[in-house]
């Protein structure tokens, strides 16, 4: 099960983009700063078929959606 699949999808949900849109999801850890080891946080890509850019999620820990945006031509929709 991926980091914070649920929250991520929670998400989608709430910016209406489909599931049969989804092209792929990469969810990252965000470091504290430099090579710290302490995880401050995780970033999710979602990269869309309808469009040419990403949906991003960015979460807390505790996997609670701090924010999303779009990149690329995705940004219109």
């Amino acid at each position: 099960m991926a980091q914070c699949e649920t929250q991520i999808a929670e998400a989608l949900e709430s910016a209406k983009i489909p599931q049969s849109d989804v092209k792929s999801v990469t969810v990252s850890a965000e470091r504290a700063g430099g090579d710290s080891p302490r995880v401050d946080g995780y970033t999710a890509w979602i990269t869309r078929q309808s469009c040419s850019g990403n949906f991003v999620v960015n979460l807390s820990t505790s996997c609670r959606v701090k924010n999303t945006y779009a990149t690329g031509d995705c940004k219109g929709e």
